[in-house]
């Protein structure tokens, strides 16, 4: 029977370190990435809220969350108006982005005109291969 020795365990420990540094920096970008992304689909949707785009916050929105919102798509010129009209000289900005492993939070700030700001969480999962708002958290 073979002793360990502590060097040997040393050198199997720095071993696995070194393996599991050379992962990281591929850990990182892959998040920047989904981040980056995420952002540019948050990015689309405030833009489309702004216009009143209703087709392009259809596209940019994923299954459970459009079916929430059914209703209101069903009539695209009434809700586009409405959302031209609420969204008027809002400032929209986002302010933060965190990659949770099955999805992204996209915390973005509302400034309104005549009001205080609030801040809403959008969750984006993915979906169809492609990054879509889930959920809003007010």
């Amino acid at each position: 029977m073979r002793t360990i020795s502590p060097s040997d365990v040393l050198r199997v420990l720095f071993g696995a370190l070194f393996a599991l540094s050379l992962l990281i920096p591929t850990i990182s970008v892959q998040a920047e990435a989904s981040q980056g992304k995420a952002a540019d689909v948050v990015n689309s949707y405030l833009g489309s809220l702004a216009t009143g785009d209703v087709q392009q916050i259809n596209g940019l929105i994923a299954g459970a969350m459009r079916q929430r919102n059914r209703q209101l798509t069903l009539t695209p010129d009434y809700y586009g108006e409405f959302l031209r009209t609420h969204y008027a000289g809002v400032g929209m900005s986002v302010v933060s982005i965190r990659d949770k492993d099955e999805y992204v939070e996209a915390r973005v700030r509302f400034d309104y005109p005549t009001s205080e700001s609030t801040t809403i969480t959008f969750v984006l999962v993915q979906e169809e291969g492609a990054w879509k708002i889930a959920d809003e958290i007010f």
